[in-house]
This record gives structure tokens, C-alpha cells and sequence, in this order.
């Protein structure tokens, strides 16, 4: 089972991080099947891959914000964080900072070229995506796994950030 989350418009930069480390693009999960998409995406932005951070790091926003650091790095956390500019990372793939987010144009162009729905099991992993990231796998945005029997009461995250975190914790 995996948790589904969106990548976060807010970034900290790997520059001063003392963790920022080089990598590519060819090191990315999925790459095998997401290569030539992710190039393409890739190569209208001037991304800087010597200094990278695992997703999970370089995320600043809500969501990622309330889940403490423990439960990132435990070994059996599984989190597919789908991303408009690469598409589906693991949270522990390293990727320099960029400034995109899933508008409806980045949301055609992953589903119009590749199905996304290959990576994800629709049965056991949780849903935890906004309508605007769900577009990148169905054009109406609807769930694409199971969601969370839990009403969050705010669009930003925090809450589904807290939640993340516990049900993290209790694994």
C-alpha cells in the first residue's frame, strides 16, 4: 500500500541544504516508462541536478509539513507523490527545485501521453490528491484509489498532512 500525494508549489532550495546532494533525471523511480515524458517536461525549465534533495525535503508546503521527519524515513514508508513536472516520484527520489504546478495543460499532457494509472494499485493505495492532480490520471478528476473515510476541513493540506503522519506513525 501507498500513500498518493501532490507535490507542493512551496520548495526550499537545496542550495544551502546541507543534505543537497547531485543526481539526474535517469535516477528517478518509474524512469524506465516515464523517460522520454519526462524529458520532454523537463527541458523547457533550467533545472540545476547538482544540487538535489529527496522529494520529501525539498516539499515545504502543508501537507508535507506536518509529517514529522521519523515517519519520511522509515523504511517502510511507501509514498508516490505525483509531481506535474516528473509525473510519479517516490518521496525519497532526489530532484532539484522547480516552480510548476498541475494546471490543466501539465494535467492533459501526462494523461494524453502516458497512463499513470499503471503505477498506482487502485484497491490498496490511499488517495490523498486535490481534484487538479487527480486530472492527471482521469479528466474529471475523480478518485483514483481509496480515500480516506476522514472529511479534511481545509483545501491547503494541513489537515491531510495530519493525518498522514498518523496513520504513518501507527505502521
Amino acid at each position: 500500500m501507498a500513500y498518493i500525494i501532490s507535490c507542493s508549489g512551496r520548495k526550499t532550495s537545496p542550495l544551502q541544504h546541507p543534505n543537497s546532494q547531485a543526481s539526474t533525471i535517469e535516477k528517478l523511480s518509474f524512469n524506465e516508462e516515464l523517460l522520454i515524458w519526462r524529458t520532454q517536461n523537463v527541458e523547457k525549465h533550467n533545472l540545476n541536478w547538482d544540487y538535489c534533495l529527496p522529494a520529501w525535503q525539498l516539499y515545504t508546503g502543508k501537507l508535507y509539513s506536518q509529517v514529522q521527519q521519523n515517519n519520511w524515513i522509515k523504511p517502510d514508508t511507501s509514498i508516490l507523490i505525483v509531481s506535474a513536472l516528473f509525473g510519479i516520484i517516490k518521496h525519497t527520489d532526489l530532484i532539484p527545485t522547480y516552480n510548476l504546478v498541475m494546471d490543466i495543460n501539465l494535467a492533459n499532457f501526462w494523461r494524453n501521453n502516458i497512463d499513470l494509472n499503471n503505477f498506482i494499485n487502485h484497491i490498496e493505495d490511499i488517495d490523498l490528491l486535490s481534484k487538479n492532480y487527480r486530472k492527471a490520471f482521469n479528466h474529471q478528476g475523480n478518485p483514483i484509489a481509496d480515500v480516506p473515510n476522514v472529511i479534511f476541513t481545509d483545501r491547503y493540506g494541513h489537515h491531510k498532512g495530519i493525518w498522514l503522519n498518523d496513520q504513518l506513525r501507527k505502521h
